[in-house]
């Protein structure tokens, strides 16, 4: 196949109108990342400690990816009340957010690359 990734993806999408499973693909993703997640200690703690104020079923097993999630969840279908971070808890999420997406791209970082020529074009956008 010639194609990358991206393109690889829309041809499922529109063949067989196969979605993933968001918190399934979430947790397969911090997964992949947990061992480099836990190396950045005062990050990864920081998030923990405001686990148990986004997922309500949360216990000491309740997996990144669970509260993630829920937190998701309650922002998109706009739950507002259910939502009992302060301004600091929310930059505890935010950095964990943020390292984990670094990781990633860290690590899959050039499958997820536009083509050149794709690049150039969305250069010359901005």
């Amino acid at each position: 196949m010639d194609l990358n990734f991206l393109e690889f993806i829309d041809k499922i999408e529109e063949s067989i109108s196969w979605k993933p499973k968001e918190e399934d693909a979430l947790k397969g993703l911090l997964e992949v990342i947990d061992e480099e997640l836990k190396e950045y200690f005062e990050i990864y703690n920081g998030f923990k400690s405001v686990k148990t104020k986004i997922a309500a079923d949360y216990s000491g097993e309740t997996k990144n990816a669970r509260v993630i999630y829920s937190l998701r969840n309650k922002i998109v279908h706009f739950n507002p009340k259910k939502i009992k971070i302060e301004e600091s808890g929310w930059n505890k999420v935010i950095r964990f957010c943020l390292l984990s997406t670094y990781l990633l791209y860290k690590k899959y970082g050039e499958f997820l690359r536009l083509p050149d020529s794709d690049q150039e074009e969305l250069t010359e956008d901005l």
